[in-house]
């Protein structure tokens, strides 16, 4: 019988259980758990922030991955170059330059930096024909944790029609292991065959954000002119220029313009304003005076612009200087607004407001401003021009000019033909024609820049992008631009005349482009392809050889120690006759043990007046009678790329395949990896701004250079101021203002010496006709030629040249005015290494030196006021 004091166990069980439910519900409460189900809300900030450490987790990753890579690549400038961060100009045809930095991370790298031009899946771009692949490369150098910045070059070719990218790869030095690759990460925007960079150059860019809107700089075309077959990479066709303000004060100390003048030809114009010319490079300056020489346009606004000019590498090309600041009268003020205002509308120049502006000293040989105008200083230099404006023309008042401002901008400053505004019916708005003929207006890069090269400007047909009625192709010459649109309407008398359809221009890339297939690439390799080669010798040589050996062997050895009294030594001296004997015959025949090689070379060089500096094109022919890999160096800023062959592109009888060739700058340019297969030609062409003072009479003004100038009686005189030996020189020039048919007037010279000078006396030329069936211009002083050829007796016919000089003295190729020297010279331009060196080598070069121009045409106004138009 249980005691009254004891409870059941099933009680002390239950009040054990209760207590430790209720501590677990206190422990649960103070953790702050519910068991209410979780929240939409709740829900997406909870995935919300994993979200969110899983992108921190790869963020650490990336860059742990990144500081284990040796070299850091960002995005690459192209030049010139403004603050744009995401859009890279280049222009196809032409050679354009990249600013690259890069940054090394734990230690010092060594390596080199390569850039290919591809389409947008990788495959590498070239042109029509080419039977090689051009890569440009540039060593890579860099301190452990620093950041460096180089600049390369490269050929960006014509069949970068659509999504054109630029592929930049860094490989170890040592190893060639890839340390770094761009990918196909970078796209280029295209400028179109007549588009061209307008580079500002001043201390507060900003000032000209002005010049974008321009109907010089953004003319926009009529509503007719159908645009859809332009791709979106390429910049909008109505553009004639890109305006582009580049950076003086970068942090990296580099002013991004180009530094060698061959990567120049793309730019139309240079606005200076305010700019120390110290913060430019010595490279970049003689760049821009090569580049001024050839067709560059270069405008100085304003007093602080010519101080600072002062003693700089322009001053010598500047047209005045100033004299301090001065008021500008209101009589001057009315005068110049008078003279560049159009039409009926806009505003009046506020002339009664007081304007300062520079006081102009003009510089020897340069002449008022046509018009008369004391605020406008112009200069010609080679084939390009100054301007100095003493007003400033990013000046608020001047842009409220609506009634002149953009005439004045277009005839004066940037001188460009005349236009006729006209309406866009669908827009209300204007559109822009030339005023001459009163058409469509054509897209024409010969109205948009005035850079011209013999070389590469000597077209068969002209460069502009044609008008057309019906379906158009761009780009791709195959593939119809507009495939689902209904024909166009026909032409009525009462009716609309249809769309208008841009068609691509039958020379692209526009002036200043590389061209294999233009007149003068044509001739050129018609002629290397029958020379190249190996030249056998003939029997003559042969026989002359075995004469010579058995006289010398036979009785000129007897005589000789008969007459000393030793016979028996003529035994001994058998051997030695005979072997010196076939040394002697292999260095006649120009063998190497059966391994020949041979250079044929046809050069062009052109000379501009008054410079020390001419643009030599080299035309190489390499032959091998077995495979070789070649390098050739240049001495001088140069360019070098492969050279189509075959006219017709097809690139069948190429034994190289897709072997890459590499064009490098280093300290001096370099074409490396050449490979020619055995028995087989390989063609190169390079472009080069030879400085002919080291080539030059030593002593003389511009040493290097072919001048005529007034002797001490008045008449002319041509002074051969080179070290070369010329002939065939001939002075021909197109007289100005005569009517008609251009027509050449010229004074025939022959040979002519080193330092020698000659008397010239113009004529009418006498021009031989042109042969039958073929389509080049008459040679002028043909009989002349043929008699000096006769006396030479000579092998100048094995190289063809007078294809090359009929071109460079045709008619219609000359301005009003100019004169040019034509020569000759039996040689090879001196300035390039070949490795390795060909046993047989044979060259000539052509000489054209423009010896001066006739004067810059006077400014034409424009046909109406574009708000006269756009108030109708």
């Amino acid at each position: 019988m249980a005691r009254p004091d004891q409870r059941p166990a099933t009680w002390r069980s239950w009040a054990g259980l209760v207590v430790a439910l209720l501590a677990v519900l206190l422990v649960v409460q103070s953790s702050g758990c519910s068991c209410r189900a979780e929240t939409p809300a709740e829900r997406q900030a909870r995935l919300a922030k994993e979200e969110a450490e899983r992108i921190e987790r790869e963020k650490r990753k990336e860059e742990e991955e990144r500081l284990r890579r040796p070299v850091q690549l960002p995005p690459a400038k192209m030049m010139p170059a403004g603050e744009e961060a995401l859009s890279a100009f280049v222009k196809p045809g032409h050679w354009n330059a990249v600013l690259q930095t890069a940054q090394a991370n734990a230690k010092d790298f060594d390596g080199v930096i390569s850039y290919e031009v591809v389409g947008r899946n990788g495959p590498l771009l070239t042109d029509r024909g080419a039977e090689l692949r051009l890569v440009s490369r540039r060593p890579l150098v860099v301190a452990s944790k620093s950041i460096k910045a180089v600049d390369a070059l490269f050929y960006c070719p014509h069949s970068a029609a659509v999504s054109p990218r630029l592929k930049s790869t860094v490989r170890d030095r040592r190893t060639g292991a890839v340390q770094a690759d761009s990918g196909y990460a970078t796209p280029l925007r295209r400028l179109l065959s007549h588009q061209y960079h307008f580079v500002v150059l001043a201390s507060e860019p900003q000032r000209y954000g002005f010049l974008k809107a321009l109907r010089s700089v953004d003319a926009p075309l009529e509503d007719r002119i159908e645009l859809d077959a332009f791709p979106a990479t390429s910049m909008k066709p109505s553009l004639n220029y890109r305006v582009v303000a580049v950076p003086t004060d970068d942090p990296s100390g580099e002013v991004a313009l180009p530094d060698n003048p061959l990567a120049w030809t793309s730019v139309a114009y240079l606005l200076w304003d305010d700019v120390d010319p110290a913060v430019l490079r010595p490279a970049q300056r003689d760049a821009i005076v090569d580049w001024l020489n050839w067709g560059g346009q270069i405008l100085v606004n304003g007093a602080d612009s010519l101080d600072l000019l002062r003693g700089s590498f322009l001053a010598p090309h500047l047209p005045a200087f100033a004299d301090g600041v001065r008021e500008v009268p209101q009589r001057e003020l009315v005068a110049f607004a008078s003279q560049w205002s159009v039409g009926k509308g806009g505003e009046p120049l506020a002339a009664g407001d007081p304007w300062t502006a520079a006081d102009l000293v003009l510089t020897d040989g340069v002449t008022r401003f046509p018009g008369g105008s004391e605020l406008l200083a112009e200069r010609r230099v080679g084939r390009g021009r100054v301007i100095v404006s003493a007003l400033d023309v990013s000046d608020s008042r001047l842009r409220a000019w609506t009634a002149g401002y953009e005439n004045f901008m277009n005839a004066a400053l940037l001188r460009r033909p005349p236009r006729r505004f006209v309406p866009r019916t669908s827009l209300g708005q204007v559109a822009v024609r030339w005023a001459d003929d009163d058409k469509p207006l054509d897209l024409s890069p010969l109205h948009n820049t005035r850079f011209r090269s013999f070389v590469r400007d000597t077209h068969a047909k002209d460069t502009a992008l044609a008008l057309r009625t019906g379906p158009a192709e761009y780009g791709d010459q195959t593939t119809p631009a507009f495939p689902n649109r209904p024909p166009p309407a026909v032409p009525t008398a009462a009716g609309p005349t249809g769309f208008l359809r841009l068609l691509p221009p039958a020379t692209p890339g526009g002036a200043g482009a590389v061209s294999d297939y233009n007149l003068v690439s044509g001739a050129v390799r018609d002629t290397l392809r029958e020379s190249a080669g190996v030249s056998v010798p003939g029997a003559s040589f042969v026989v002359g050889c075995l004469a010579a050996y058995l006289f010398f062997l036979v009785p000129a050895n007897w005589a000789f120690f008969a007459a000393i009294r030793r016979v028996e030594l003529a035994w001994v001296a058998a051997p030695i006759i005979a072997l010196a004997g076939a040394w002697a015959v292999v260095q006649q025949a120009q063998l190497d043990i059966g391994f020949v090689r041979s250079r044929s070379e046809i050069a062009v060089l052109e000379l501009q007046p008054d410079t020390p500096r001419g643009m030599l094109t080299r035309f190489t022919a390499l032959y091998t009678s077995l495979s070789s890999i070649y390098e050739m160096e240049f001495d001088s800023p140069a360019v070098a790329m492969p050279f189509v062959r075959n006219a017709d592109g097809d690139t069948s009888d190429s034994l190289s395949g897709p072997a890459e060739v590499a064009y490098e700058r280093l300290e001096k340019a370099r074409l490396k990896d050449l490979a020619i297969s055995s028995a087989t030609a390989e063609f190169v062409r390079s472009d080069e701004m030879l400085d002919l003072a080291a080539q030059g009479v030593p002593g003389s003004s511009v040493p290097g250079s072919l001048r005529l100038d007034r002797g001490a009686g008045g008449g002319l005189r041509i002074e051969n101021r080179t070290n070369w030996p010329l002939r065939d020189v001939m002075v021909v020039g197109r007289p100005d203002g005569l009517k008609g048919a251009p027509r050449l007037e010229g004074c025939w010279i022959g040979e002519m010496a080193s330092g020698a000078t000659a008397n010239v006396v113009f004529f009418p030329v006498d021009e031989t006709a042109t042969p039958e069936g073929e389509a080049a211009p008459p040679l002028p002083f043909a009989k002349e030629r043929a008699d000096a050829q006769a006396l030479r007796d000579d092998d100048e016919e094995a190289f063809g040249i007078d294809a090359l000089v009929r071109l460079a003295v045709d008619p219609a190729r000359f301005e009003p005015g100019e004169r040019r020297v034509i020569a000759l010279t039996d040689r090879l331009m001196p300035g390039v290494t070949i490795t390795p060196e060909a046993s047989q080598q044979k060259g000539q070069t052509l000489i054209v030196g423009h010896l001066s121009y006739g004067p810059i045409p006077a400014p034409r106004s424009d046909a109406n006021n574009p708000l006269d138009i756009a108030k109708n």
